[in-house]
Formats: structure tokens, C-alpha cells, sequence
């Protein structure tokens, strides 16, 4: 199962190439996506066989602890559009993950996968499933860690709903003593800082997936052969919102190995009719799972 969310009234237009990219590689797989009930009955949705859920109708005891500490946001964040960056932006970042945890609890679901809506899935969600049970790998939770102080959404999966729910109270107690979570090498407070904070309290729990054929991060590459994009792939090949089009190597794990090697490179190549994206490194083609597109231009990589 994929659980996606949007917080907000207003749906982003790439919502739907989003979508289109994500069932060319996943037809029958289900897909929940939790909304605002302004957006249940969208036909974004219904032309992608999406199943929709109004976030609200799930329990926000655990989301407004979470929103009351975190100083920013409130009821009505979950409604409005939010500027990137701002306070409010982070806020909503994090609370997606306690609707997540809440649609699972309440219905009983433990395991499932996660992405943001500015993903590009090239690959069936049931392989990397398949390689996950056959290798006994991940128990708790599995995630795209980008840089030494952030762990991004850029691809998750989740075997035990449970664990969510412990990184999310743990969240509501770091937030008591935020001065303190700065001594873990964040530089903001937000979900992505919050996830490397538990993780570094945690490592057991919230464990890492390969981003790029190497060791640094994790053992399990052998296990995959492909990779996972936290985030600098995507920045790479068309780069930030204010400035889409203009490739960046942002300060991170895989463009530190990227500036070592000035032979490294993505192309894509066309495998059964579907365009799909591949890292070349070391006289090898190493297949790219998903692509963060943080430039939000996601058209431009449709397979």
C-alpha cells in the first residue's frame, strides 16, 4: 500500500503528472491519499483509480500537541495555501506524517510506503517489497537520508506503524527543549531535522536506504542494486523552485561523490517503452528508483 498526503485546500498542478507517473509503474498497487475534504471527490484522483480520505475525520490529539509546541500553524494551516519556507511551511511538512499515522492506527494498517508529491516512481512498488521480505531487511523503518543533519521523505517505507507513531511523541518531547536539538548538528527545526534527531537517538528504528553504491549510509545496496533520491538527483538534473532549469550540486552525501568524480552522470534509457532514469558511475548503470524533483517541473522526467 502507498499512502500519500496533501495539506491544503489548493491542489498543486503537478499533482496530476505526479499521479500519471506513479501508476505507469504501479497500475494495480492501492493508493490512498489523504485530503481536505474539499478535494475528497477531485477528479485528479478518480482519474488515477486514487482512493481518497478527508483528514478530518482523523483523531488531532497527537497533531495539535504537536502544532501547540511546535510555535507555528494552526487549525486553520491545514486549509490554507502555505508560502514555501515560511514557519506555517514547516509546520504542515511535519504534520502530514501524524495523518499518516492516524489513517493506519485507526485502520489497522502497519505497513505501507511514503513519498512526497514531487516524486518520480520508476519502479513497481511490490519489487522493492519483494526485496525487502526476501533479505529479512527492515522491521521498523527504512528512509532516504540526504545530508549529514537531514533525513528527507524522498522515499519511505514504513513495516511498523507503531514506530511512526514513536518518532512522532518523540517529536513532541524534543520540541520541550528546542535549544537542545541544535547540539545534533540541525540547523532548523523542521520534519527533516526533527527524523535526524530520532534517528541518531534511534538508529535501530529509522535505518537508512541506499542513495548511492556505496557504504557510507548503509550496507544494503548489494541487496538492491538501484538506488533511492533523497533529493540532490532531482536538484541536479533541474534544480531549485526559484530557479528551476539550473542544475545544483547541494552540500550532501551523494554531491559530495558527485563533485569526486566529475565522470558521474544521469541519463535515461528507454526499458520496455518507459523512459527511466540511471546513474553512471564507475563504467556502470546504476537504475535510479525515484527523482525528487524539487523544481516541481516533474513533466519534464514523465517515462
Amino acid at each position: 500500500m502507498i499512502i500519500l498526503t496533501h495539506i491544503g485546500e489548493t491542489l498543486p498542478e503537478y499533482i496530476d503528472t505526479f499521479l500519471a507517473q506513479l501508476r505507469k509503474f504501479n497500475k494495480k498497487n492501492e493508493i490512498v491519499f489523504l485530503v481536505n475534504e474539499n478535494n475528497v471527490n477531485n477528479t485528479v484522483f478518480t482519474n488515477h483509480n486514487i482512493k481518497t480520505y478527508s483528514i478530518e475525520n482523523l483523531d488531532k490529539s497527537l497533531t495539535n500537541q504537536f502544532i501547540n509546541k511546535f510555535g507555528h500553524g494552526d487549525i486553520n494551516s491545514s486549509k490554507r495555501h502555505i508560502v514555501y519556507g515560511s514557519p506555517d511551511y514547516w509546520c504542515v511538512t511535519s504534520t502530514r506524517l501524524f495523518y499518516i499515522y492516524e489513517y493506519c492506527k485507526k485502520y489497522n494498517i502497519k505497513e505501507y510506503f511514503h513519498f512526497e508529491n514531487d516524486i518520480m516512481v520508476y519502479t513497481d512498488i511490490n519489487d522493492i517489497l519483494s526485496i525487502i521480505k526476501e533479505n529479512d531487511l527492515y522491521k521498523n523503518i527504512a528512509i532516504t537520508r540526504g545530508t549529514n543533519n537531514k533525513i528527507m521523505t524522498g522515499f519511505m517505507y514504513v513495516g511498523d506503524n507503531d514506530i511512526m507513531g514513536d518518532i512522532l511523541k518523540s517529536f513532541i518531547i524534543y520540541l520541550d527543549d528546542k535549544a537542545d536539538l541544535f547540539k545534533y548538528g540541525i540547523d532548523m527545526i523542521n520534519e527533516m531535522g526533527l527524523l535526524h534527531t530520532y534517528q541518531i537517538k534511534n538508529p535501530e528504528k529509522l535505518v537508512n536506504l541506499p542513495t548511492f553504491p556505496n557504504e557510507i549510509l548503509t550496507q544494503d545496496f548489494k541487496y538492491f542494486n538501484t538506488i533511492f533520491d533523497p533529493a540532490t538527483y532531482g536538484q541536479y538534473l533541474d534544480g531549485i523552485p526559484s530557479n528551476p532549469g539550473i542544475s545544483i550540486i547541494p552540500d550532501s552525501y551523494i554531491g559530495d561523490e558527485i563533485r569526486k568524480d566529475g565522470n558521474i552522470s544521469i541519463t535515461f534509457e528507454s526499458v520496455d517503452g518507459l523512459r527511466i532514469p540511471y546513474l553512471n558511475y564507475r563504467n556502470e548503470k546504476i537504475k535510479i528508483n525515484t527523482l525528487h524533483i524539487h523544481s516541481k517541473r516533474l513533466y519534464l522526467f514523465l517515462s
